[in-house]
């Protein structure tokens, strides 16, 4: 059994960490995790979005359709609700278009109240979906100060408080779907470019020379990073 989570948004909204946060954190409750995004190449602005599959099997790709949708903005909601299962989930930003099968929360209007600021939005989704999840939540808080920790203890408690916030926005929502138990996956997880850097290195290569452009920008840091571990020379161009 698995569950296909899906976060959306504009770049600048703080997606990719949301996502990354969920992520670790069901990969560290020992699910197996398949996570993957989708993006525009631009800084600001545009439809991104971030999927978590998980799941008590082994995953090996993604998932087209979603089980439960969390989008910031209107247009996420228009361009991927078509693409969420049947018995699926849909939340909107109470600011987007909730009509529809889509249940409206005042993301935005929480995380200025509980954080601060409307920035901290993407927590609020983040919570907001483990309110969905029959789960313990403290592991998200934990996924959170792993995250923020550098970022010092204000910027965790305001991150704790969203989250928390947005967990409580969606508990009383109406959920009809079944949900994995945690499994014995472990909890180690890497990217795709640090998986394709650890075969380079490992298959002996020797000088890397590129220029640093999604999606090879990875590669070429993870590279660099353990240029000497492996005795490889990495040239940025």
């Amino acid at each position: 059994m698995d569950i296909n989570i899906r976060i959306a948004g504009e770049a600048g909204q703080g997606i990719e960490t949301a996502g990354e946060i969920l992520t670790g954190v069901l990969a560290g409750m020992g699910f197996y995790v398949f996570s993957s995004k989708c993006y525009m190449s631009r800084i600001r602005g545009g439809l991104n979005w971030y999927d978590i599959r998980f799941g008590d099997l082994p995953l090996f790709s993604a998932r087209r359709k979603a089980d439960i949708l969390v989008s910031l903005t209107e247009e996420g909601v228009r361009e991927l609700g078509e693409n969420v299962a049947g018995k699926g989930l849909i939340i909107s930003n109470a600011e987007s278009d909730g009509k529809g099968r889509a249940s409206a929360l005042p993301i935005n209007k929480t995380a200025k109240e509980a954080g601060g600021t409307k920035v901290m939005a993407n927590m609020v989704a983040a919570g907001a979906v483990f309110g969905l999840l029959p789960y313990e939540t403290d592991v998200l808080k934990d996924g959170i100060e792993a995250a923020f920790g550098n970022k010092g203890a204000e910027t965790v408690e305001k991150n704790h408080a969203c989250a928390e916030a947005g967990a409580e926005l969606s508990a009383e929502l109406s959920v009809d779907m079944q949900f994995p138990d945690p499994a014995d996956a472990g909890s180690n997880i890497c990217s795709g470019a640090e998986a394709t850097a650890l075969g380079a290195a490992t298959a002996g290569v020797k000088f890397a020379a590129g220029y640093p452009m999604t999606p090879a920008t990875g590669v070429l840091t993870w590279l660099s990073q353990h240029a000497g571990d492996y005795g490889i020379v990495v040239e940025q161009a």
